[in-house]
């Protein structure tokens, strides 16, 4: 049987007893400033069913949302909004956790970006909405029952926060 061979480079690999402060202060602190430059940042756990995976990243985006909204209250950032959406890939399908699992389409535009067309975003100045938008959409996700986590999600969701410039007010 052919078997194809896979290498991984890993920024991080952490023991079962770390805390969510450190991961966050390791992985995704670090990042924030840089998306102010218009990059883009991924963070990503890879690991097996049960792993702690859900309970490691769950803190990690609101964390993160209120570092860039204390950020974009600085002057020099006052034309930039943060604005949140959230998928999950499913057997190979793609849908919108934000509005009714919608179901969406990858496709690749003029500038050889992926682009998910018809995502809906939702425009954020605090927290508390980033928080509500994460629960709505995880609530959503397809979950089924495996040996390791009677839970377990049986999908990827990818949740984004994105800076946009902020479109002139009439």
């Amino acid at each position: 049987r052919y078997t194809e061979k896979h290498e991984f480079a890993f920024d991080d690999v952490y023991p079962e007893d770390v805390d969510n402060d450190e991961v966050y202060n390791t992985t995704v602190h670090p990042l924030i400033g840089t998306i102010f430059n218009r990059c883009k940042v991924t963070c990503f756990a890879y690991g097996q069913t049960g792993s702690g995976k859900t309970y490691t990243m769950s803190p990690l985006p609101t964390r993160a949302a209120g570092e860039i909204l204390s950020e974009l209250s600085e002057p020099r950032n006052h034309e930039l909004v943060l604005w949140v959406s959230y998928f999950e890939i499913y057997g190979g399908k793609v849908y919108d956790l934000l509005n009714g699992r919608r179901k969406l389409v990858i496709r690749e535009d003029a500038r050889q970006q992926m682009c998910v067309v018809g995502l809906q975003e939702f425009e954020v100045d605090n927290v508390e909405l980033v928080q509500q938008l994460i629960d709505h959409g995880t609530a959503a996700r397809c979950t089924g029952s495996t040996g390791a986590n009677s839970e377990s999600s049986r999908s990827h969701a990818i949740l984004q926060l994105a800076l946009k410039r902020r479109e002139d007010e009439p």
